[in-house]
């Protein structure tokens, strides 16, 4: 378990060209058998993640956390639509680096609004969220994707 995270205890950063253009900047920690994904908003910090990162065994969990397009270090070279955009920009950054199935996804604040997105649309990837304070979504700026109606019940 992590106790305290600064920024020289960061892993460096990396960098992966995905299918679309984009271009996604991400930390690994850990090394455990077990993947997990963080989704984090925009401005997302990774000082913010090793808050979260201390509640997790290193031994036991590989944490990939990347910086979602247009946040951070990564590009924005296309226009985001949908939320489902991100979604699945999220899944072509995990086939750029061959993971198949993740143990859980965690889901802060915009990244808690793309993950039940992401886990609707890529259900062979994952089965466990956890939603750290999700951001509600603005259908008016992001609407959801037409195939997700029940999603969109779900956040009326």
């Amino acid at each position: 378990m992590i106790s305290k995270l600064t920024s020289k205890d960061l892993p460096k950063v990396q960098y992966v060209d995905l299918a679309n253009g984009e271009r996604y900047a991400y930390r690994v920690y850990g090394g455990g058998p077990k993947t997990l994904m963080f989704m984090t908003g925009y401005a997302g910090d990774s000082l913010l993640d090793g808050l979260i990162l201390r509640h997790f065994d290193l031994k036991e969990f590989t944490i990939l956390d990347p910086e979602v397009r247009g946040s951070g270090e990564s590009s924005y070279n296309q226009e985001i639509s949908h939320l489902t955009d991100l979604a699945d920009d999220y899944k072509l950054f995990l086939d750029a680096l061959k993971v198949t199935k993740l143990h859980g996804i965690v889901g802060l604040s915009m990244g808690g609004a793309i993950a039940p997105l992401f886990a609707g649309k890529y259900p062979e990837v994952t089965d466990k969220l956890v939603l750290l304070i999700p951001a509600p979504l603005n259908l008016s700026k992001f609407p959801l994707d037409p195939d997700s109606k029940l999603l969109l019940e779900y956040h009326r």
